[in-house]
């Protein structure tokens, strides 16, 4: 298999577009075509196929996808051990902002302190992160999870409680907890449609005959919270969440407990600096301590 081809599909199997990818190689669009047409008849089954106007991988060009961008981390730690001076390949992290914020902090620490790799980290939401780690794009993932993923490789790392987040001078701000049909037609702050969390409000509401008055949509829990504390309305977010000055965390009384998961491919290249940083992030995590613990 000849590496050059091999990087063209890599590149290739982002763009899904030989243009791109030529202009990404220096390269001919004709030598990408015939790179991608070598590394096919190498194989001996099509990479890609096209429906309309569009080209996708097939099944066979996805796990070839997954190695082509596994390669450069391999030749790393070829050369390394060639060199033997211990310089491994970095290590891609994805994870949402609050994970960064108030999770992973003392993990990354300690794996920087150890002195075994480099870390790449990436802010994406939650099925981001995980088609990242599907495509090769990161090494690990931290993220909640609502279903199984038996196609990955997960190790539970801290579970959080859902909180009301109210303007210290909102009525329910004495109260030390809340069931959800107090916020019964009461503006909240809310992600947009379609994320995760507002679709389980949703299910939520309409299973306990509620209305959710959805006064302001807003992604990502810090804006959310500093929009609560402007007074424009109530929001429900994770417990891992420090509440800023002027706002009030309100224990919400029968809400389901979500779980933050370290995440892996389960079939992945492993090196060391990987297992190094996977380690770190379950270890640490036991330690971390918010305020509503």
């Amino acid at each position: 298999m000849d590496l050059d081809w091999l990087e063209s599909f890599r590149i290739f199997s982002e763009t899904l577009n030989f243009t791109h990818t030529a202009s990404r190689r220096h390269l001919t669009q004709p030598a990408v075509f015939r790179h991608i047409q070598n590394l096919s008849d190498d194989v001996g089954v099509p990479l890609y196929t096209k429906v309309g106007r569009n080209l996708l991988l097939t099944d066979a060009g996805l796990r070839l996808a997954g190695f082509a961008r596994e390669m450069p981390d391999r030749l790393a730690v070829m050369y390394s051990d060639v060199r033997r001076d211990g310089e491994e390949p970095s290590v891609s992290l994805s994870a949402g902002q609050g994970a960064y914020l108030y999770l992973l902090g003392p993990a990354i620490r300690k794996f920087m302190r150890r002195k075994q790799g480099k870390v790449r980290l990436a802010v994406c939401d939650g099925d981001e992160s995980l088609a990242n780690v599907r495509d090769g794009t990161a090494h690990l993932a931290v993220t909640v999870l609502r279903a199984e993923q038996p196609d990955l490789q997960t190790h539970a790392i801290y579970k959080v409680s859902p909180h009301l987040m109210v303007y210290k001078n909102h009525p329910l701000a004495a109260r030390a907890s809340v069931r959800l049909h107090a916020l019964d037609g009461e503006p909240l702050v809310v992600p947009s449609r379609g994320r995760p969390m507002r679709e389980d409000l949703e299910k939520r509401f309409a299973s306990e005959n509620l209305e959710l008055n959805a006064g302001l949509e807003a992604n990502g829990w810090e804006i959310m919270m500093n929009f609560v504390s402007l007074g424009l309305g109530c929001a429900i977010v994770n417990s891992c969440c420090t509440p800023p000055k002027g706002v009030v965390a309100v224990r919400i009384k029968g809400l389901p407990r979500t779980s933050y998961h370290v995440v892996r491919a389960k079939e992945g290249y492993r090196f060391a600096a990987q297992d190094l940083l996977w380690r770190s992030i379950i270890d640490e995590t036991k330690a971390v301590r918010l305020f509503d613990k």
